[in-house]
Order: structure tokens, then C-alpha cells, then sequence
């Protein structure tokens, strides 16, 4: 994934309520271009956390780590750089959710 451009959406036009075609067109090209795409339509989904049988503890409160952390952690930050792209390419109106 290239992240280096995950935020560069300044060109594309932001959704102002009637120009839905427009923003989707420019939206998709750009989640496609930094490979997150299928993470918006559904066919990259988080996956499943799996413990092992001897999982090792994080803290005081026995929460066990799973042991794909890191595919957890890289999958909710892309969903999260996906939002945001989402959310800046809406006008400041729809943005308040109103």
C-alpha cells in the first residue's frame, strides 16, 4: 500500500449533495490507487483474531494477545485511512452528519 499518497485527495472535488457520480468516480480511482478499494466495498475484511493455546497475557487483566496482531493492527489502519478519505472528500455540511 502506498501510504505516501493515502491523504492526497486535495484535487479530487468534494461531495457537496449533488455531485454524488462525480466525487464516487474521482473517490474509487483514489482508494484504488493506495490499494484500498477492497477494504470500502467489503472484500478485504478484518480478519479473525487467533489465540494460541498457550497464548502469552498483555497486561494485569489477562488480555490475551493474539497471535496475528500485526495483520489486525495494519487492517484497522487502513480501514481507518479509508474513512478519512471519505470523510475529507465531503463538504464541511455533510461532514457533520446532518
Amino acid at each position: 500500500m502506498d501510504l505516501s499518497r493515502r491523504l492526497d485527495i486535495k484535487q479530487l472535488d468534494k461531495f457537496d449533495g449533488t455531485n454524488y457520480q462525480q466525487w464516487k468516480h474521482g473517490l474509487l480511482m483514489e482508494l484504488e490507487l493506495v490499494e484500498l478499494l477492497d477494504i470500502v466495498e467489503g472484500y478485504e475484511q478484518c480478519p479473525d483474531e487467533i489465540f494460541a493455546d498457550d497464548a502469552n497475557f498483555e497486561d494485569e487483566n489477562n488480555y490475551p494477545i493474539p497471535t496475528n496482531i500485526g495483520a489486525l493492527k495494519e487492517w484497522r489502519k487502513k480501514d481507518c485511512i479509508a474513512r478519512t478519505m471519505i470523510y475529507h472528500t465531503n463538504d464541511k455540511e455533510r461532514q457533520k452528519g446532518e
